[in-house]
């Protein structure tokens, strides 16, 4: 385990400015292709300056949804999860885990792509338009521990094959609480800046300026 950790400067003319830190989500397979929504990972509180650690552990999961429609404003909340072991090594293929008829997280191998995991969806678990898995993350100091950050629907029977990366989105003007779904942000928006953690970098700076305009960001 590895400790990052992100800066963030708030040059802009707003002093109360939040910003909202979001997981890149996940590229899944299988099924019917599911697009993963991010969910709000941490908001900053208001002023100048705001920091953000965590670890580059990856976590699956299983939870609910407050609502049957995945959508901006849909509250998830993880009922388990399991760190994964071998999602990104150099010389071992990734978790294949198996999601029970008792939604608990089970493993089946190690054989996944490298670079990926697998979530298999046991036919029989009941069909519940609000039962979800996804992508978990762990915040430096979480007690309650990792935290749903990016979700699709759960659907008895489906295979899902996972690609996660350890990059993060801060998003300007953040205004979602922890734990809400939200839309990603778009390749090139100006009020986010993407932090993609390059080999041997743990600390990343980002600077905001009115407009709103990020600058690069920079990596330590």
């Amino acid at each position: 385990m590895a400790m990052l950790s992100i800066a963030i400067r708030n040059n802009t003319s707003n002093a109360n400015r939040t910003y909202n830190i979001l997981a890149e989500p996940p590229t899944v397979r299988g099924g019917a292709d599911p697009a993963a929504l991010p969910v709000t990972w941490h908001r900053t509180t208001a002023g100048a300056k705001a920091e953000f650690a965590f670890t580059d552990d990856l976590y699956a999961f299983v939870g609910q949804a407050s609502r049957a429609t995945l959508a901006p404003g849909t509250t998830i909340m993880l009922e388990t999860a399991r760190r994964l072991e071998t999602w990104n090594t150099k010389f071992n293929n990734g978790d294949e885990l198996a999601v029970t008829s008792d939604r608990q997280l089970q493993p089946r191998g190690r054989a996944a792509r490298r670079g990926t995991f697998t979530l298999s969806m046991d036919s029989s678990l009941q069909r519940q338009s609000r039962l979800v898995v996804g992508l978990a993350r762990e915040a430096e100091g979480a007690i309650e521990g990792p935290a749903p950050v990016a979700v699709v629907p759960l659907l008895p029977g489906d295979v899902y094959v996972f690609a996660p990366s350890l990059a993060v989105w801060v998003v300007g003007g953040g205004e979602q609480d922890d734990l809400v779904v939200q839309e990603a942000p778009a390749a090139r928006a100006r009020n986010a800046a993407l932090v993609q953690f390059p080999r041997a970098a743990s600390r990343a700076v980002v600077t905001e300026y009115s407009g709103p305009r990020f600058q690069p960001v920079e990596y330590s």
